[in-house]
């Protein structure tokens, strides 16, 4: 899918259908960056907030990662002094759950999600961002949203 239209009133649509499959459809939606061009997926980058991991489609990102023969690199990015004991020992659990994948795990400090996102990626060749987007209030900001609309690289989506 894309998230631009030929027009701003098909930009507001189209987007808004991209972000609304994104977070209802059962299948993982692919979002493709205007400009992109055809490469193989080498590098997928995994980005976590750490939060709900018993909701997390396991079988789908093993699959995921098998069908692409891909590294994974694990991102959670926080920007405040979080509770490191908790963090680490989500994402162990994390990594536990994903070990045949062989997983690479990474915290990235950045007071802004989609900037730490972004930068690992850019800084390690990352090919395609896997991301879990989550029904939020009116009020709390999408970052999974803004991945989709503005990231520079090819963006999967699954529930």
């Amino acid at each position: 899918m894309a998230t631009k239209g030929a027009s701003m009133k098909n930009h507001f649509f189209v987007g808004s259908m991209t972000v609304h499959l994104s977070k209802n459809l059962k299948y993982p939606v692919i979002i493709v960056p205007e400009h992109a061009h055809y490469k193989r997926v080498n590098k997928i980058l995994l980005a976590t907030d750490l939060e709900h991991l018993y909701n997390l489609p396991v079988d789908a990102i093993k699959n995921i990662a098998t069908i692409f023969n891909a590294q994974m690199d694990i991102v959670h990015v926080y920007g405040t002094e979080d509770n490191f004991d908790v963090m680490y020992s989500r994402m162990s659990e994390l990594t536990n759950n994903l070990c045949s994948l062989n997983p690479q795990f990474h915290f990235i400090y950045n007071r802004e999600v989609y900037n730490g996102i972004i930068n690992f990626a850019k800084e390690n060749n990352t090919d395609i961002i896997l991301t879990f987007p989550k029904k939020h209030g009116f009020f709390r900001k999408s970052e999974s949203k803004q991945l989709i609309f503005n990231a520079p690289f090819t963006v999967m989506t699954i529930q």
